[in-house]
């Protein structure tokens, strides 16, 4: 760790030998100092060293730093950004969300004056060679997927389903599954589902990925009862498939045929696209739940709903987006959004399920805050079936 490189980002020549000075004092002695961000955008494109930490000041003159961070996640760094800033922190909350959202590696921010400790603490946080950028196994990059592709991996049976088991809060026990759309494609290997989702929107082909998707999990859920594995699953639905005029008499036609009780199904819909097709979808989410159906809001916090807007919609669980679940323990505007989301279910007669649940810190919050069930690394990763089948024997006999 000692023979990292690190780069410093600010204005402020003080702050910048303090810095410096700091980290010397700890043991680094491979530091290169730039003022503001147009310098040091230039010197990292023009620099061989393969800069390991990159610790950046936000306000600053000509290009301040927001911008550097976005041209930096433009070259694909793979290094770890500390935000070293004097503003509100607020402020520095965003603009860490934001560079994660480009895929930066954020170790965390310091607030300006800062302690030699607090630099010390996010530092010890960096492995080298460690990157945020999501690993998959495509041998393509994945940009490149066609409408013909897709079509061919439908037709084709490529599309697996993977199972994520989601546990009660009071009991410890689980109570369900949410399937996830896998792609084993022929060349490029196993594709997560947002390589190809919303491709499957933009081509019309979203019917077809999603009755292949809903078969496929009924047909699971099928054998797992006669196995007398009992367990509500959810499937994700796509909101363009509610103006298909036969949709609703697919779902519920095919529950029949595997004689699958439908109160043992819950349709995932994703907020925002809910959100902005209401009025197209509540006759058919009436009619859903008038068959006995779960319903479920996935991604809450993503959209813009409201109470109203929820009140009028018949829905029975809400599923709290990671993003305000993982680590909000030391979030507070993340925590206070995942507070008031579970208090807002409470008051429409809404289960409630946390997603994203990965630390024991995690654990600790949800209960808290008084979730009803959690989904996340905390407990399981998603499986398939075989692999599923074995966790569902373990956690029994634990």
């Amino acid at each position: 760790m000692k023979d990292i490189h690190i780069m410093i980002v600010d204005d402020e020549t003080s702050i910048l030998d303090l810095t410096q000075r700091h980290l010397e004092l700890m043991g680094y002695y491979n530091i290169t100092s730039c003022q503001g961000g147009q310098i040091a955008l230039e010197q990292y494109q023009a620099s061989t060293i393969q800069f390991d930490i990159i610790i950046s000041d936000l306000n600053m003159p000509e290009m301040n730093g927001v911008e550097f961070l976005r041209h930096l996640s433009e070259t694909d760094y793979s290094g770890g950004i500390i935000l070293l800033s004097a503003e509100d922190e607020r402020i520095l909350e965003v603009a860490k969300d934001l560079a994660k959202a480009r895929n930066l590696n954020v170790l965390g921010y310091i607030s300006k004056p800062f302690k030699r400790k607090s630099l010390e603490l996010l530092i010890s946080g960096y492995s080298p060679g460690a990157s945020n950028t999501p690993n998959t196994s495509s041998s393509q990059p994945l940009d490149e997927i066609t409408e013909e592709e897709l079509r061919a991996g439908i037709n084709g049976d490529e599309l697996l389903v993977a199972f994520q088991a989601k546990t009660s809060i009071a009991t410890d026990k689980l109570t369900g599954v949410e399937a996830l759309a896998r792609w084993n494609h022929s060349e490029r290997g196993m594709l997560p589902p947002q390589t190809f989702i919303s491709l499957a929107e933009r081509c019309q082909l979203i019917d077809e990925l999603t009755y292949s998707m809903y078969r496929k999990s009924l047909s699971q859920m099928r054998d797992w009862l006669d196995k007398d594995i009992i367990l509500e699953v959810s499937i994700n639905i796509s909101v363009n498939s509610f103006t298909s005029d036969n949709f609703v008499d697919f779902l519920i036609n095919t529950a029949e045929e595997f004689n699958v009780n439908p109160e043992m199904i819950i349709l995932e819909v994703t907020e925002s696209q809910l959100m902005d097709n209401m009025l197209e979808c509540l006759e058919k989410l009436i009619q859903l739940r008038m068959s006995k159906f779960g319903l479920s809001i996935d991604d809450f916090g993503t959209g813009h709903s409201n109470m109203s807007q929820l009140k009028q919609a018949p829905f029975t669980e809400l599923k709290i987006d990671r993003a305000f679940v993982n680590g909000a323990s030391h979030d507070p505007t993340a925590r206070s959004i995942f507070e008031s989301s579970v208090n807002l279910a409470k008051k429409l007669h809404m289960s409630t399920v946390a997603e994203g649940v990965e630390t024991s810190e995690d654990m600790a919050l949800v209960k808290e805050l008084g979730c009803d069930q959690i989904q996340g690394f905390y407990k399981a990763k998603p499986m398939f079936a075989d692999e599923f089948e074995k966790f569902v024997q373990s956690v029994s006999k634990a």
